[in-house]
């Protein structure tokens, strides 16, 4: 959930910012730096989960920063993590296999 900063309709500040809303603001800052803006708000979760996982960081710390998220849906990032890990270390076994060729 994000919320609203103060302003002259809200004083006090803290409403909720709609999902349209912060899916318009987070386009416009995209496209401001050059990078794709397609895509509704749960795909950038999802990208951002997954990208989180795939560097290291620990799921029960992920799992606070992005708030309620089941254990079956970690266990799908999780297995999308081991698939990237497993496509990684396929493509270093080739490249080192046509290194390793190479020099005999």
């Amino acid at each position: 959930m994000f919320t609203a900063p103060a302003s002259t309709k809200y004083p006090d500040g803290g409403n909720q910012i709609s999902e349209r809303r912060l899916l318009k603001s987070l386009k416009r800052v995209l496209k401001r730096i050059g990078l794709p803006s397609t895509g509704k708000l749960h795909t950038f979760r999802h990208s951002f989960i997954s990208k989180a996982l795939a560097k290291g960081i620990p799921s029960t710390t992920v799992r606070r920063w992005v708030g309620h998220v089941s254990d079956e849906i970690m266990d799908l990032y999780n297995h999308i993590h081991d698939q990237a890990a497993q496509s990684a270390i396929q493509k270093f076994a080739d490249e080192s296999n046509e290194t390793d060729l190479a020099q005999i």
